[in-house]
């Protein structure tokens, strides 16, 4: 994961590779809760702290699902989030206070759920778009065989 580094005194921001851990400075003591990085719709989250705000990269999981989850997130999202996307690198970002992660988390566990549920509900269409296959088929062999048999 990515993590910025402050450098004492500067102010400036370095990105590093660190630990899943909060950044170690006074003005922001804030926990990214684990249910970002951990609940399924992304790969990776890369986050940069600066001046009490954060600013957070999702990399979505699954190819084909960017555009559910763009779709997803800008339906059921509140005012107070905005939201940039990267259909080309597949990825979500946001810059947000550290005060509205909890807000980011609820948001996230919904369009999880609403993902999930339209993913059993499209598989759940496939085994029924199967099944009428198969029967149309069947059907048409039956009434060939009827067809041909004149009685």
């Amino acid at each position: 994961m990515l993590s910025a580094v402050l450098i004492e005194g500067r102010g400036d921001l370095y990105s590093s590779s660190a630990h899943n851990q909060a950044f170690n400075h006074p003005s922001l003591s804030v926990s990214i809760p684990s249910g970002l990085s951990d609940n399924g719709l992304f790969d990776k989250v890369s986050r940069f702290y600066y001046e009490g705000r954060i600013r957070l990269t999702f990399s979505v999981a699954g190819k084909s699902d960017f555009g559910l989850i763009r779709g997803l997130l800008e339906f059921n999202r509140p005012n107070t989030l905005r939201f940039r996307y990267d259909g080309k690198n597949r990825t979500v970002g946001t810059d947000l206070r550290a005060d509205q992660l909890e807000e980011l988390q609820e948001l996230l566990a919904r369009v999880r759920e609403l993902l999930e549920g339209e993913k059993r509900f499209r598989h759940a269409l496939k085994l029924a778009i199967d099944f009428e296959n198969r029967y149309r088929l069947e059907r048409d062999s039956v009434y060939a065989v009827l067809k041909n048999q004149r009685i």
